[in-house]
């Protein structure tokens, strides 16, 4: 598969830098849970706004407010890469702003969506 490369452009003093350990993206492998994912109402709407998705199938995982005696959820991200960037105030940005997150249930039914911090219904 080939990798797609970031690169931080600086329009004022055109340069463009890049840092090839670093920054290569390789399109995750589609699984059950990215499937089921991207057909939630979060993921539809996601996939077709992002001009650059990253949809990725984190593992096992639950949102810290999740309901009592739910498990065996599977966590999948969505990121666009054009807001995967540093910043002078966000160095290291690990939670982009616009990124949204759907948690699967073992039968691939959607539990959780959430865009950012904020839970949607």
């Amino acid at each position: 598969m080939e990798p797609r490369r970031i690169a931080a452009v600086d329009t004022l003093h055109e340069t463009v830098a890049t840092d090839p350990a670093q920054d290569l993206f390789y399109k995750p492998a589609e699984t059950p849970a990215t499937r089921a994912a991207k057909q939630s109402q979060l993921g539809r709407a996601y996939v077709d706004w992002s001009s650059w998705p990253l949809i990725s199938e984190i593992g096992p995982s639950m949102p810290d407010d999740a309901p009592v005696g739910a498990s065996g959820w599977t966590e999948v991200r969505f990121i666009d890469l054009r807001f995967l960037y540093d910043t002078p105030m966000m160095p290291g940005r690990t939670d982009p702003p616009v990124s949204g997150t759907v948690y699967i249930d073992a039968s691939r039914q959607v539990e959780w969506m959430q865009m950012g911090k904020r839970v949607q219904q």
